[in-house]
């Protein structure tokens, strides 16, 4: 996550002028596998109630990298019960 900016947004910047960039944050543009994330919604609706963002757990096996531990990652992201 990084804050939001205008780039953020493009073409679609218009829609978002009237809200304090510089205290939300967005997605970080430069990362890899970033084509695969998207955000639905319309424009319509005045409110929006939440987003969600779920992170899963990495598998050493598959994923080509080194995964934290359980430990680690509740550190760093403590999980909420849902």
């Amino acid at each position: 996550m990084e804050i939001c900016t205008k780039d953020h947004f493009g073409s679609l910047a218009h829609e978002f002028e009237n809200l304090e960039l510089s205290q939300l944050y967005c997605i970080k543009k430069d990362q890899p596998g970033l084509e695969k994330v998207s955000i639905k919604g319309k424009f319509e609706v005045d409110e929006v109630s939440f987003l969600r963002i779920a992170f899963s757990a990495c598998n050493n096996a598959t994923s080509g990298g080194t995964c934290g531990t359980p430990e680690e990652i509740d550190q760093l992201l403590p999980r909420e019960e849902v």
